[in-house]
């Protein structure tokens, strides 16, 4: 085996400076969506194709990567159902301000803030045990294992569930004008 200046192999190293670019790239992002479950903000069409789009694709791509697989679909499966049952109750509690500048809203802070904590805990901990606690296990299989695929569900139908809501509420306050 090849090495390095250091003694440590060249895939070491690939790894070490892909986490030292994707982490504050990770973080920077995290932070983004993190505000977005948490504070005031305008509903913007574009914003809510592209979220309608991106939630169907990745929860789409999850069903068929994990097709072969009836145990993690099942999984995949319970936490859409939560997902979507926690998108009604967050859309209940979620506050409306029309306005001349448009139409804002206040998403619960707790609901969203708990299925974002819950998600990246467990993504983050997938993500550790690939890399370091088991470095020959694939992501593919590290996906696929315990919670991952009903954190996944559970998040992706949440947004994708309260984004429809969202729309649906943008359209009717416009029709109603």
């Amino acid at each position: 085996m090849t090495t390095v200046p250091g003694g440590e192999p060249p895939g070491h190293l690939l790894t070490i400076f892909t986490l030292l670019w994707l982490v504050p790239l990770l973080a920077w992002r995290l932070h983004a969506r993190w505000r977005r479950l948490t504070a005031r903000q305008r509903i913007s069409p574009r914003r809510t194709q592209i979220h309608l789009s991106l939630f169907t694709t990745l929860l789409a791509a999850l069903a068929w990567l994990w097709r072969a697989q009836p145990s993690v679909l099942l999984h995949l499966a319970g936490g859409a159902v939560l997902g979507l049952a926690l998108a009604w109750l967050s859309w209940r509690r979620t506050r409306f301000e029309p306005t001349r500048q448009g139409i804002f809203y206040q998403p619960d802070r707790w609901l969203g803030g708990s299925v974002f904590l819950f998600t990246v805990s467990q993504l983050g901990y997938r993500m550790l045990e690939t890399l370091w606690l088991s470095p020959g296990l694939s992501w593919a299989e590290a996906s696929a294992r315990g919670l991952t695929p009903a954190c996944l569900g559970l998040w992706l139908t949440h947004q994708l569930g309260y984004t429809l809501a969202l729309a649906r509420y943008r359209r009717q306050r416009l029709a109603a004008r």
